[in-house]
């Protein structure tokens, strides 16, 4: 059961006053419970909202009508995880029900600003699978489930070796695609191109060391269909990245000229405005007489 907390929205788009808001909201909730619905109170703008009008707000419902849990609602994005920890601890010393936390991306921080709310003792994250919400998103299922799994220790029972499927699923039947640097799910975040990593990741591999050696968590972890690592050509390129290249497609090439390829390499990466394929790979060794 929602209703605006801020004044801002009360009176400009509702044309309405506090206490028509609060007498709404008692007889609403308290119609809900009496059927038999578990009442979350949804404080629309609570993060605009002065401290007292909102605590007013919510005062009256929780003694009034009905609220079973309260949700923390940061409608236009506008706070920040300091602001959203604060906020939270000052109503968890008031109410005695759990707290839920809505965030809404529009400077970037809607995981922030809920783990923030997590750790100032939320107990409830709202989420949607890849962050698609009006505006400008809201808090991505897929980055708050691993960055408190990994980041916290907190198990929250998803089955994250799901989240890419899920979010392949989501794409195609909504029609909104991800870019490839999208965390956790984005095509692109097991893909190295650049030549140091690709340094890193040769001597790491020839040392048989875990891919954990140079990455925060495995392809595995989330389910993500390759099953490593995939190294890539491109302007961001480095002679490791060819020779690495080289060794993967079981080919050779005299060190003198890696140079050459690595400049062909480059050049063909700025014009296509791409990383290359295999075969854009090996063409260019065709043309340099390399076997």
């Amino acid at each position: 059961m929602e209703i605006p907390t801020s004044e801002a929205l009360l009176t400009n788009a509702y044309g309405w006053t506090i206490e028509k808001a609060i007498e709404l909201t008692v007889k609403s909730t308290e119609y809900a419970h009496e059927h038999g619905l578990h009442v979350s109170f949804f404080t629309l703008d609570s993060t605009r909202s002065p401290f007292n009008t909102c605590w007013k707000i919510i005062n009256t419902v929780a003694t009034k009508g009905h609220m079973d849990a309260l949700t923390i609602v940061d409608t236009f994005g506008v706070t920040s995880p300091i602001g959203i920890n604060y906020f939270v601890k000052k109503i968890k010393e008031r109410v005695r029900k759990p707290i839920e936390i809505h965030c809404h991306n529009t400077y970037g921080l809607a995981v922030a600003n809920s783990i923030a709310g997590l750790e100032a003792g939320a107990e409830v994250v709202h989420t949607t699978v890849n962050g698609i919400s009006e505006d400008s998103g809201a808090a991505p299922l897929e980055e708050v489930a691993m960055a408190t799994k990994c980041l916290y220790g907190i198990d929250s029972k998803i089955k994250l070796e799901k989240l890419t499927p899920l979010s392949k699923l989501v794409q195609e039947r909504s029609g909104v695609h991800m870019p490839p640097h999208k965390a956790i799910v984005g095509d692109g975040v097991f893909t190295a191109e650049s030549g140091i990593v690709v340094g890193w990741w040769a001597h790491a591999k020839s040392m048989n060391k875990s891919p954990l050696e140079i990455s925060a968590y495995t392809p595995a972890l989330v389910g993500a269909e390759i099953p490593s690592w995939q190294i890539v050509l491109g302007k961001k390129s480095g002679r490791d990245s060819i020779e690495y290249k080289l060794k993967e497609l079981g080919l050779s090439a005299p060190q003198d000229q890696y140079n050459e390829i690595l400049r062909r390499v480059k050049n063909t990466g700025i014009e296509q405005k791409r990383t290359l394929t295999d075969e854009e790979f090996k063409k260019i060794l065709q043309e340099l007489k390399v076997e």
